[in-house]
């Protein structure tokens, strides 16, 4: 009897495990942050997406489609791993096509990330003439001003190449994305920076920098995977066990990050009390 017990008692847990598995990979939430700046006419409207790899939401992305149009963006920012491969199936058509019904919506600007990087390689596809051709800005290593309804803006992105402790010092401070965030911040617009992996702000906070950037947007971390209860994340890549930046705002060397939680799992690994974002940030 005790047996037959413990048999129902472990089919419950696990069918209530595949069950919060399978919600939390697929119910879309919307978290909004308001970002002061003090130098707008009116809100600025910014909606972010991360890490879509091989997750779909609805035929066409559709469900992810209709909860961006509900956030009412001014521009519509891809921080990053959009194109992927996994089990030997490219993911270049689904990227392509949100893309593309994003555009419909909003300007469009595409920062890459590892995964975008690294399907060319796999592939032998180009994931930046895919992007540009489906109506994306792409943003490396670049930035544009424009002067909007709402204000002055600088909207940038950068793909930075994973900076670890032992880069600190001299190593960091000669590198490229060092010397490209040096140049997107000396400016009085109002700036908002897309580095795909939080790392490069995180595994810097030791150095005398002192960003003059309104918000720095990043994704990559998939929230922690799973969350628990007060405790947050459970897993980041370049962070471990239970880091300490996995999710949310943070202030980081004079700047906001927005790290997103993202929209995939690690392919096989579901998502566990982590449902996929979609950031909306309103500047004021």
């Amino acid at each position: 009897m005790i047996k037959k017990a413990s048999v129902a008692i472990g089919a419950a847990a696990f069918a209530a495990a595949g069950i919060t598995a399978l919600i939390s990979d697929n119910l879309l939430t919307v978290s909004e942050y308001r970002v002061g700046t003090g130098r707008l006419r009116a809100p600025l409207r910014v909606t972010v997406l991360s890490d879509l790899h091989t997750a779909r939401f609805g035929r066409d992305n559709k469900r992810l489609v209709r909860a961006v149009a509900g956030t009412g963006p001014d521009m519509i920012l891809l921080a990053g791993d959009f194109f992927d491969r996994n089990r030997g199936r490219t993911n270049c058509d689904a990227a392509c096509s949100l893309i593309a019904s994003l555009s419909e919506l909003a300007p469009v600007y595409f920062t890459p990330g590892n995964h975008d990087m690294r399907t060319d390689v796999e592939a032998g596809v180009n994931h930046k003439q895919l992007a540009q051709s489906a109506g994306a800005v792409y943003l490396d290593g670049g930035y544009l001003d424009m002067d909007l309804p709402q204000g002055r803006i600088r909207i940038g992105g950068v793909f930075d190449y994973c900076i670890y402790p032992e880069d600190y010092g001299a190593r960091w401070h000669e590198s490229e994305v060092y010397k490209f965030m040096c140049d997107f911040e000396s400016s009085d617009r109002v700036k908002i920076l897309m580095l795909h992996r939080p790392n490069t702000l995180i595994y810097t906070r030791e150095q005398n920098d002192n960003w003059n950037i309104d918000a720095v947007i990043s994704g990559h971390d998939h929230g922690g995977l799973w969350r628990l209860p007060f405790i947050g994340g459970v897993f980041c890549p370049e962070q471990g066990f239970f880091p300490e930046f996995s999710k949310g705002e943070y202030g980081i060397n004079g700047t906001k990050m927005f790290l997103s939680s993202g929209l995939d799992g690690y392919y096989i690994v579901p998502r566990m009390f982590n449902p996929p974002e979609v950031m909306s940030l309103i500047f004021e």
